[in-house]
């Protein structure tokens, strides 16, 4: 079974809301992913973008706490996933 698919949640240590790598599958979800090229290189929507991050905060269910003294967000894969690929189609029209 797919992480997207099995409920799955991810562990973020130490990192920001946006560098969950689960998020590049919302890429795949949207009908014409936005991109950029320069330089003979095709760059992908910046999912770390600080707006993505401000909606991720806001509308994702987290847990937040501690591990070794950094800090640890559990997030729902599929929600947040859902989510991203929602705001790549958006942007993109």
């Amino acid at each position: 079974m797919k992480p997207y698919q099995s409920r799955a949640q991810a562990l973020l240590l130490g990192v920001p809301l946006n560098r969950c790598v689960a998020w590049n599958l919302a890429a795949g979800r949207t009908p014409n992913p936005p991109t950029a090229i320069e330089s003979c290189v095709v760059h992908a929507s910046d999912l770390t973008a600080p707006e993505l991050l401000d909606l991720l905060e806001t509308q994702l269910p987290v847990s937040r706490s501690l591990v070794a003294d950094q800090p640890a967000t559990l997030v729902p894969v599929e929600a947040g996933v859902d989510l991203v690929a929602a705001r790549l189609t958006e942007t993109a029209n």
